[in-house]
């Protein structure tokens, strides 16, 4: 179980820094330059969405890290979170698959990084949650809505 901890620790940090880096992502790549002919509001939009899917993304992760300090307390909440981040993960690699990255050729190296990155995050849930699964003796993962 200790290894899921320690995998969990560095699926964390690896979520929080992608977050982080999404804020910066559009001044590092002048995304302005690109947006000045688009109505304002669209441009505002973008630019929003990108702020609001970073903050939801850092804000998922770090409720996802610290899933570990409250298993014993919310068991199925928690599994329901690391879920809910595999998820995450596993819609960005089917994203990516299916609508690649249009990196320009001198950055060649951006399709199989953020595919890879989404890989390697996807996975490290998934070990995670079962691990989790397997602790608790739980062999479906059951939600009741209603009492």
């Amino acid at each position: 179980m200790k290894y899921a901890n320690v995998l969990l620790k560095v699926a964390t940090l690896h979520g929080v820094l992608i977050g982080l880096y999404h804020i910066i992502l559009p001044y590092q790549w002048g995304w302005s330059r690109f947006t000045q002919d688009l109505p304002p509001i669209i441009e505002w939009s973008l630019f929003a969405l990108n702020l609001f899917f970073s903050v939801l993304l850092i804000l998922l992760t770090l409720l996802g890290g610290m899933v570990y300090s409250f298993l014993d307390i919310a068991g199925r909440l928690s599994k329901m979170i690391l879920l809910a981040i595999a998820s995450f993960w596993a819609i960005d690699i089917g994203y990516q698959l299916l609508n690649p990255v249009p990196a320009p050729q001198v950055y060649w190296y951006i399709k199989p990084l953020f595919l890879g990155a989404a890989i390697l995050n996807f996975g490290m849930y998934v070990v995670v949650f079962w691990s989790f699964m397997l602790r608790s003796n739980v062999s479906k993962l059951k939600i009741n809505f209603v009492r």
